[in-house]
């Protein structure tokens, strides 16, 4: 299967028959291209729906449980309060020997 592949690569390189070897790849891709597009579109309409509705789902799930969560949280200022005690007890804790030495 890579052997026509190597050999356009090849073929590409040396500059022989360019414009030959760019259309087949272009054409390659093309045609790849247009089987993605009559699959996802013909064929997979109803799967693809299926995943969207379930994206959906799930996003509403998310979003009652993140408004539950931030509801719950503590606020800015009492994480900061937090924050500032916690900083202000190592500080005061570690340093009862004068300057710290590693």
């Amino acid at each position: 299967m890579s052997a026509p592949w190597a050999a356009i690569a090849a073929l590409n390189q040396l500059h022989i028959a360019q414009n030959v070897v760019n259309a087949l790849l272009y054409a390659t891709l093309a045609a790849i291209v247009g089987v993605v597009i009559v699959a996802v579109g013909g064929g997979g309409i109803s799967t693809m729906s299926k995943r969207w509705e379930s994206v959906a789902s799930t996003y509403d799930q998310e979003k009652d449980n993140m408004r539950s969560q931030v509801r719950s949280a503590p606020s800015i200022r009492e994480q900061a309060q937090q924050a500032k005690a916690q900083v202000q007890s190592s500080s005061d804790g570690g340093s009862a020997g004068g300057a710290r030495r590693y």
